[in-house]
């Protein structure tokens, strides 16, 4: 009888609880997606913030660091495809050099004061540091006068930082 009457109050507890679950991760998902839709890709934004493990818990400014986080892990990545690389003329040394110079202002300017202007409440800052990121990774790809190695690169980068230009946006 005691095994039958705990056996009934999980049940019980468990439907009480069960329902508040999962109405807590539709809503967060629901803020994702609403906060996504403000962004210029939907889709990149929801992969981009899915990635995360808190993502499901986080707010606006939490999504926003997540994309931040992005323009940085992805920036990394050029950086190591740049270093990678040993470019055969002259021009395209040039370009090369330009480029990191480029994404290394990415790593070390906007992405850094994109934190500490979160971290302050300062969107607007944090705004024009993913801008300037977007900005530096068109610049690399117009080093190479059309014909770059870094396309897939720096598109991704620069979709990246407009898509956390656009979360921060929200905050203003």
């Amino acid at each position: 009888m005691s095994l039958n009457f705990l056996t009934q109050t999980f049940l019980i507890i468990l439907l009480v609880l069960l329902p508040t679950h999962f109405s807590y991760v539709k809503s967060d998902a629901a803020l994702i997606d609403k906060a996504c839709k403000s962004t210029p890709n939907y889709k990149k934004c929801v992969s981009i913030i899915n990635t995360d493990p808190g993502a499901s818990k986080a707010d606006i400014t939490g999504l926003a660091i997540i994309a931040l986080n992005a323009v940085d892990t992805k920036s990394h990545a050029v950086m190591d495809f740049l270093y990678s690389q040993e470019p055969k003329t002259p021009a395209l040394k040039h370009a090369f050099s330009s480029c990191y110079d480029n994404y290394y202002a990415i790593i070390n300017a906007d992405v850094l004061q994109g934190y500490q202007a979160l971290q302050k409440g300062q969107p607007m800052i944090a705004q024009t540091s993913m801008n300037d990121a977007g900005n530096e990774a068109n610049s690399c790809e117009h080093e190479f006068k059309g014909k770059s190695p870094m396309t897939s690169y720096n598109t991704d980068v620069h979709d990246t930082a407009a898509i956390a230009s656009a979360l921060t946006q929200l905050l203003l």
